[in-house]
């Protein structure tokens, strides 16, 4: 937490002529800043502490004989106007101010929405664009400077409740305000932040799954969602984020619709199957979904003893469900699994197959799952990670969301 104030905070003199703006934001830092060092019980916060009560008496005093406020409680006041604004840079350092100020009213709104409510992502946006402008004068320094030290308060707060650092450092991947991510996308990146390993990451995790919660609001097509939907759904049941009740329903209508649609194969199905189950319990879409499994176990032994594969899109998702639920499959043969997996990249390699980025990530999800048994081919999992590699040079969300949460994998294996 903040344990200093800028001298140009604790040095500001009140006075008679000191204008009532700046005494009202004086007022805030010292009132704000106070009430949170006093909760840290060290000589430096406490000292602070006190020095922001002796400081916010004199600027309450000045602001009540001045009949800008009735008591200290009026600082607390917000402003009236919109929650959320698309574009930060239209607005000035003022309106900048302001809108921070309504933090609690949109946790009021994301509670209400069944959204995670322990989040200051959007006041984490704010703080930057205020960092990016140059003060025209004090007044506007100290509506920065509160937005700052306040905005830094609230991260500390939460890294005390989460038990998580706020930031160990490294590359991340964040959210662009003019890029329409598709599901694939959304997925890749909301897996990589899963298992966050500090405040940072969990605010990145908490805007994607909002930038997915509201593309699935407006949907039609809700099928290209389901994987997307049971990841979220999933963050829910295992209390990891707060997710809105309708989620479950959207899964719920997605499997329903995809029954007529010839692109949706029946393997696709499986995960939402499984998670649904999960979620209210329905033993009948668990055995749904095993059958399912055993269908695709055996379609992806069948799918390689041909010449030709004629849907690989369906071929990798048979070996894929086959390998990750292979709890479910009745004889299940991890070797098998392997011929499956070799036939599939030699056709990759050879070119006569063309897979897309997540289907590169499924086959080599299915290599670390297979090695821990048996061995496969050292060389075409280089070569899987190669291609992958390449896409992600040339700005593929999902290749690049892969390789940072392999490193992450990597890291805390060792």
């Amino acid at each position: 937490m903040v344990c200093a104030l800028p001298s140009g905070i604790m040095n500001y003199p009140v006075s008679a002529t000191a204008p009532a703006e700046d005494l009202l934001t004086l007022g805030q830092i010292f009132s704000e800043i106070g009430d949170y060092a006093s909760t840290v019980l060290d000589r430096e916060h406490l000292s602070l502490s006190k020095r922001c009560s002796t400081k916010l008496r004199k600027v309450v005093g000045e602001l009540i004989s001045r009949r800008c406020i009735k008591s200290a409680d009026d600082l607390y006041n917000m402003s009236e106007g919109e929650l959320f604004c698309t574009d930060l840079t239209t607005l000035t350092v003022g309106e900048l101010h302001r809108l921070y100020r309504r933090w609690p009213l949109r946790r009021q709104a994301r509670t209400e929405a069944g959204r995670e409510h322990l989040t200051y992502y959007y006041e984490g946006r704010i703080v930057r664009e205020l960092k990016r402008r140059k003060a025209a004068n004090k007044s506007e320094q100290l509506k920065i400077d509160y937005c700052t030290l306040t905005y830094r308060n609230e991260l500390d707060n939460l890294s005390f409740i989460l038990s998580k650092p706020v930031d160990v450092g490294g590359y991340r991947i964040s959210p662009e305000a003019d890029r329409t991510y598709t599901p694939s996308e959304l997925l890749a990146l909301i897996y990589l932040y899963r298992p966050f390993r500090d405040i940072a990451e969990r605010e990145l995790l908490i805007e994607y799954v909002d930038i997915a919660l509201d593309l699935m609001e407006t949907a039609a097509d809700k099928c290209q969602f389901m994987e997307l939907a049971s990841e979220i759904l999933e963050l829910g049941r295992r209390k990891i984020i707060n997710v809105p009740a309708w989620v479950s329903v959207f899964l719920a209508d997605a499997l329903k619709q995809s029954r007529n649609n010839p692109f949706v194969s029946k393997a696709q199905t499986v995960l939402p199957l499984l998670t649904l189950h999960l979620h209210n319990g329905n033993q009948k879409l668990e055995s749904k979904a095993s059958r399912i499994i055993n269908r695709c176990y055996s379609a992806a032994i069948d799918s390689v003893s041909v010449g030709e594969i004629i849907d690989i899109n369906n071929a990798i998702d048979c070996l894929y469900m086959a390998v990750r639920y292979c709890t479910y499959v009745r004889q299940y043969n991890v070797r098998k699994m392997a011929a499956c997996w070799h036939e599939l990249c030699a056709r990759v390699f050879s070119g006569r197959i063309n897979p897309s980025t997540p289907e590169i990530i499924r086959l080599l999800t299915v290599a670390d799952d297979i090695e821990k048994f048996t061995e496969i081919s050292p060389s075409s999992k280089a070569s899987l990670l190669t291609l992958l590699e390449h896409r992600a040079a040339s700005d593929d969300i999902a290749a690049r969301a892969y390789f940072q949460s392999r490193k992450a994998y990597i890291a805390t294996a060792v």
